[in-house]
């Protein structure tokens, strides 16, 4: 028997031929015996293609088998080396040490059957907790091919999207997570400019961090999982939405049909509140976050300033800020605001009022937003009058 460095045993096959015992080939019942491509070793070890490749960048755990003019392919052997590296990283063992231990692996020491058995058991335990979703209903995210002209560079990008279904994505994204892996996480977040971010955020990005946040860890000075999210949802939010930034340019003053996002000081780092706004750009509503101090009196002038055509309150843990949103209501009775996420208590009584609605669902508070940008419920008089009035008020 041989220990692997997770701690648990990996059993040998052996078969009885010609009166003699011999070792039997490590993947020939369970592995098959035809080459595998980068997709295929991907789907059945439930990782991105694009992990696959920076473990054979990085470790050397890469396909052995290449033939002139052809994609290389994955041996038998390669295969076991990797599934051993998925399984002993789903135990606790950093990548690094992962690869190392499965490339000294004596292979006619491991019993492929079970450590099938093993990985998949692996697999199903790591997306408990997450949203179940029923086989028919889990999609494969494709890469986005535009009707225009596309360029080499971006095909070369989509090509190495990850094809994995949501619950496999969650747990690589985890997994890099928690061993500090950026590139990986970076592959398994990956998004594309017209994806559904929130189906992304749904059923990828919030799990994700929520089971990261069940883990207790032992970090390095300057690690810490969650961040190592926040910071790579960031960036894929500037960089699928950077090509609307000029749609959307110039000063707040001269733009229109602005969708203003507010968040708790709480939660200045509100994923949930970027997803969204990013969202309504993709949807072509300007979306904008507010930044900084929340007073009462400097929000109703930038309200003023900006004239948006809605105000959306999203919290994701705390209630909301009365004071301030008592004033929104007090200068605007025609602004919209709607109140997203939070938690089931109810809004206290100043702020059940016509104009204000309280949505828990993020889809939901999505598409509501969209509706009344697309249709707003009042014209630029309106702003006119509001914007006078707060000025005659300053005078004062």
């Amino acid at each position: 028997m041989e220990r692997n460095p997770a701690g648990s045993k990996v059993s040998k096959m052996t078969n009885v031929k010609d009166g003699g015992t011999t070792t039997e080939s490590p993947t020939s019942a369970v592995f098959g015996q035809q080459h595998l491509s980068v997709a295929a070793v991907a789907k059945r070890i439930a990782v991105a293609p694009a992990t696959l490749r920076t473990w054979d960048r990085r470790y050397g755990l890469g396909p052995s088998m290449h033939q002139t003019g052809a994609h290389r392919r994955y041996s038998h052997d390669d295969v076991l080396r990797l599934s051993l590296m998925r399984l002993w990283i789903f135990r606790g063992v950093t990548s690094a040490q992962a690869a190392s231990c499965a490339l000294a692996a004596d292979l006619g020491e491991i019993d492929s059957r079970q450590l099938e058995q093993d990985l998949q058991a692996e697999v199903l335990k790591s997306t408990e907790g997450t949203l179940i979703e029923q086989e028919s209903e889990i999609k494969v995210i494709e890469p986005v091919r535009h009707a225009t002209v596309t360029s080499i560079n971006h095909l070369r990008v989509a090509n190495g999207a990850p094809t994995n279904p949501w619950q496999a994505r969650c747990a690589d994204v985890v997994s890099a997570a928690l061993h500090d892996d950026y590139d990986a996480c970076s592959a398994a977040l990956w998004v594309e400019p017209n994806a559904d971010l929130i189906q992304w955020w749904k059923r990828l990005v919030r799990p994700a961090l929520e089971r990261i946040a069940s883990h207790t860890v032992l970090a390095t000075p300057g690690q810490s999982p969650k961040m190592l999210v926040f910071r790579i949802v960031l960036e894929q939010l500037q960089r699928i939405t950077r090509d609307d930034s000029g749609v959307f340019a110039g000063h707040p003053s001269k733009l229109r049909d602005m969708v203003l996002v507010f968040t708790p000081d709480s939660e200045r780092l509100s994923l949930s509140a970027h997803v969204l706004a990013a969202a309504l750009v993709g949807g072509n509503v300007n979306g904008r976050l507010v930044s900084g101090p929340e007073s009462p009196k400097s929000i109703v002038e930038l309200v003023a300033m900006a004239r948006p055509v809605a105000a959306v309150y999203v919290a994701d843990q705390r209630p909301p800020n009365t004071e301030l949103l008592e004033q929104l209501i007090s200068h605007y009775p025609q602004l919209p605001i709607f109140i997203g996420l939070g938690g089931s208590e109810p809004l206290a009584p100043s702020l059940q009022v016509p104009q204000v609605s309280k949505i828990r669902s993020f889809a939901a508070l999505f598409h509501e937003i969209v509706a009344i940008a697309n249709n707003p419920s009042f014209g630029s008089d309106y702003w006119q009058d509001q914007t006078r009035l707060v000025s005659l008020e300053h005078l004062r």
